[in-house]
């Protein structure tokens, strides 16, 4: 069912990047059970035993699958929190311990895109960011809808608060490092990380990438908005 769905739902490019399906772990169940509302619909819940190594290999390996065929539609997996400000989707990615959790804690009057998560994709020559319906760090998962991009901040933390703004080929570099990537066969791999490259390079060549210095306060949010003002 799951690779049936999978192919319906990815025929239709225009349709939302979203997964077909959200994991769950029940303390009721001793084995996996599939919940599908409807044979027409393009979502399911797979509820897995109460087991967090068992939870965890099978979402790694949901997110690899789902991974491998994201990049094929002009999208990829970024580790990175983002949030929805006023239908403007803005990323904060980094390395472990960055921010990118408290960034968006800072923000509560936004709506939460992904806490670890980000989904990106480009439509109509325009990316986007998916809600995410993986289980991130803080809450469960985020809303089926897409908001298009409005800038990609690589964190640093400091004592005040800067943007800097990066050139294409060092975005790359850092936007590259952020993308999970997963292992396949060789033939699979070549054609994942051709894929990958290309649309990082096209990414980081239409969309705002910067660096932003931020204190651990809301005061960066106006330096964001002053940026892009």
């Amino acid at each position: 069912f799951i690779k049936q769905s999978y192919i319906e739902f990815y025929n239709n490019k225009n349709s939302s990047a979203h997964l077909i399906y959200n994991v769950y772990p029940s303390r009721k169940l001793k084995t996996f059970h599939l919940d599908v509302k409807n044979a027409k619909s393009k979502a399911a819940s797979l509820y897995c035993p109460d087991d967090k190594t068992l939870f965890r290999l099978v979402d790694f390996h949901f997110k690899k699958f789902y991974g491998y065929i994201l990049s094929q539609y002009d999208g990829f997996f970024l580790h990175a929190s983002a949030i929805n400000a006023g239908n403007a989707a803005y990323i904060f990615t980094g390395t472990i311990g960055a921010g990118k959790s408290t960034a968006h804690k800072l923000l509560p009057q936004y709506k939460k895109l992904a806490d670890d998560t980000t989904i990106i994709r480009e439509l109509n020559k325009q990316y986007y960011v998916f809600g995410s319906p993986f289980h991130d760090t803080n809450k469960p998962n985020c809303k089926n809808i897409h908001v298009p991009i409005s800038g990609v901040f690589l964190l640093r933390k400091s004592k005040s608060n800067r943007v800097e703004n990066v050139a294409r080929e060092e975005a790359i570099k850092k936007i590259i490092m952020n993308i999970y990537t997963c292992k396949f066969t060789t033939k699979m791999n070549y054609e994942l990380l051709t894929n990958l490259w290309k649309t990082c390079y096209n990414f980081c060549g239409q969309t705002s990438i910067n660096t932003l210095y931020f204190k651990k306060d809301p005061s960066f949010w106006d330096i964001i908005r002053k940026h892009h003002d």
